[in-house]
């Protein structure tokens, strides 16, 4: 795999790099918060369990049911979440939000733990119902 997406291969070796730390964010047994979702066009899911101590995130753990791309957010997002408080993650949820959306938004930062985000992502047809 060269690491490059082409017309059939969805996965970059970027991409698999990333999914593979999922595996460093096993659930936690006794949460101080959880929540869950589950995406209808492709049965995605995901539970992100979450320690707080003194309001800031002190360990993430994730049960995530989903494709490379879905893993490989998950991580990601664990890796950001760690050492932040609420007003941090929300503030970091909306500049995610606002870069998905808006061709014009910058791509946010990854100030925490997290394994680099290519710089250079361009659009791609869409592999599968999840994009």
């Amino acid at each position: 795999m060269t690491g490059r997406a082409g017309p059939t291969t969805a996965y970059t070796a970027a991409i698999l790099r990333q999914a593979v730390h999922l595996a460093s964010y096993p659930p936690i047994t006794n949460p101080t918060t959880s929540s869950a979702m589950r995406a209808t066009p492709c049965g995605s899911s995901i539970r992100v369990d979450a320690m707080v101590k003194d309001g800031i995130v002190t360990a993430v753990g994730l049960d995530v049911q989903a494709c490379a791309f879905g893993q490989a957010a998950a991580a990601i997002m664990a890796a950001n979440a760690l050492g932040k408080t609420g007003d941090d993650a929300q503030h970091d949820v909306m500049a995610w939000q606002a870069w998905l959306t808006n061709d014009a938004a910058p791509l946010p930062s990854m100030s925490r733990r997290a394994s680099p985000v290519p710089t250079a992502i361009s659009p791609a047809p869409a592999p599968h119902a999840c994009s």
